[in-house]
């Protein structure tokens, strides 16, 4: 006999359990327990969750999501709608509101740290960790989605962004550190894959002296644009972006595509028993019988069902790592 799984949300200093199955009235829909997707890109993360509570959680509240006591989201409802006896919920995390939100602003000779953290604030997000080389840029952004100007930013410092489970978003390059190693003995079912990577370097070329202003343009020595690459053979993927400044900037952008093509090296998916702790950027292997290489995990499906249980399906990303045959 399997052992109960728990789950629960806090909505406004209250905690809903979770609603797994039971009998409907007729003509109204069963719960059906909680989904949650997420991925490494920049796709907010859907949190669908049937909710028994006293009080219909308010839309535009912050909501906290725990399966067997450990956290896997926290974002905002977006919806709440009353069925019968509890609430059917719908949350994203703070990408919704980086997606929805545009940035028009001009920054001289600002740091990576300046316009990120401006960016972060112009979508109303609090909750935020950002390390980044101390480099500076002069860039302009028109109507610029806020979610993109972070892409650009962690690109230029040769990092990534993400949301943690405790919705803070952290645009960083200390990647491994966020990064857990899973290695597990139960699989449900699995057919992962490798593939070839679409391009074999990175050619990055940044601003020219002519696109530059004053002591820009005076601490550059050649007349050429600013020019990086990475990796070695082709098809190589060529990369042009105005807001690089300086030859730092550009070796981490290139250092960064690249490092990204690699992570795109995987396909299909693995699904465990539910495993809560399983988050973007960690590291997934299985028992060899199944699969001797080691995957980054690329997105996560949580889905927790009155038929199931709570289950996890990983969609694989790089390969980091292959074992023997």
């Amino acid at each position: 006999m399997s052992r109960p799984i728990y789950g629960a949300a806090d909505v406004g200093g209250e905690t809903a359990p979770i609603v797994l199955g039971g009998e409907s009235l007729p003509g109204t829909q069963s719960p059906y327990g909680l989904t949650l997707t997420q991925d490494r890109w920049n796709t907010s993360a859907e949190l669908e969750v049937s909710l028994l509570q006293d009080t219909k959680p308010e839309t535009g509240s912050r909501i906290t999501c725990s399966v067997t006591g450990e956290r896997i989201f926290t974002g905002t409802i977006s919806s709440a709608e009353s069925r019968s006896g509890w609430y059917h919920v719908i949350a994203h995390d703070p990408i919704y509101e980086l997606k929805r939100t545009t940035l028009t602003q001009s920054f001289q000779q600002a740091t990576l740290v300046d316009i990120a953290a401006r960016a972060l604030e112009e979508a109303g997000v609090d909750d935020v960790s950002i390390s980044l080389p101390v480099e500076r840029t002069s860039v302009e952004f028109t109507g610029t989605r806020c979610d993109r100007v972070l892409e650009k930013v962690a690109t230029w410092g040769g990092g990534v962004w993400y949301v943690a489970a405790d919705g803070t978003v952290h645009v960083t390059t200390t990647i491994a550190e966020m990064s857990t190693a899973h290695d597990e003995s139960a699989v449900v079912d699995a057919a992962p894959g490798d593939r070839s990577m679409p391009y074999q370097s990175v050619r990055v070329t940044g601003a020219s002296p002519a696109s530059q202003k004053g002591a820009d343009a005076m601490c550059l020595i050649s007349s050429e644009s600013l020019v990086a690459t990475a990796g070695d053979g082709t098809p190589r993927f060529d990369y042009h972006d105005d807001g690089i400044r300086t030859q730092a900037m550009a070796e981490n952008a290139a250092q960064s595509i690249l490092e990204e093509l690699k992570r795109q090296r995987a396909t299909g998916s693995i699904t465990l028993p539910g495993r809560a702790s399983i988050r973007p950027f960690d590291t997934l292997s299985v028992p060899d019988a199944i699969d001797t290489q080691t995957y980054l995990v690329s997105g996560i499906t949580h889905r927790l069902t009155s038929q199931d249980g709570f289950r996890t399906t990983v969609t694989c990303g790089g390969v980091l790592a292959e074992g023997s045959s």
